[in-house]
């Protein structure tokens, strides 16, 4: 059985590497859809991600007529909220945050999404990203959902020591498990 839509491998050039990232298109949405930035988490990647959600965001973008957008992490990580990350991503300074900006002008001029109405959700090692973009680029979004990461411990903050982003309301919602062994629900450093 065919499924209501389609799905493509982009790409864009950053820092002097090839960034990949899966688009979802519904085949009947608005002529200047919404966006939905999904970022998967660790030792992920976008078909990973969607195959490991069951396709629920695909499912969701459907019933809403907006566009997915999975974007790819440098070697299967985010370069996130967190100072005591040491994926290869951080050791390399990839810029996911301009990562972000750049899928969001694409899609804009590509597939006429509205840059008004982008939300981002993610996974983990995502959920940490979308923190990032809440603190460091919330003019982007319209909204996040953070799944299974938390903010991370004062210490612990990358953004601690940053110029201030004014703040902006934004709608937020955050899923955590109490049980969750490596992401505390009560905060703190996350291990692996």
């Amino acid at each position: 059985m065919s499924k209501p839509y389609v799905v493509t491998r982009e790409s864009l050039p950053l820092q002097g590497v090839e960034r990949t990232f899966t688009v979802v298109a519904p085949e009947r949405h608005d002529p200047s859809p919404p966006l939905i930035l999904a970022f998967h988490g660790s030792q992920q990647s976008s078909r990973v991600f969607r195959k490991f959600t069951a396709e629920t965001f695909d499912a969701a973008a459907v019933a809403a007529g907006a566009l997915v957008a999975y974007p790819d992490a440098f070697h299967r990580h985010f370069n996130d909220s967190r100072r005591g990350s040491t994926f290869e991503s951080r050791r390399q300074g990839i810029d996911d945050v301009a990562f972000t900006a750049a899928i969001i002008r694409h899609m804009t001029r590509a597939h006429h999404v509205d840059p008004a109405r982008v939300f981002v959700v993610g996974y983990s090692n995502g959920g940490q990203m979308v923190i990032r973009l809440l603190h460091e680029a919330p003019k982007l979004l319209a909204g996040a959902a953070v799944i299974a990461a938390t903010q991370p411990a004062p210490s612990n903050f990358l953004l601690d020591d940053r110029p201030t982003v004014k703040p902006r309301p934004l709608r937020l919602m955050a899923i955590h498990g109490t049980a969750d062994p490596l992401a505390p629900y009560a905060g703190g450093e996350a291990s692996l």
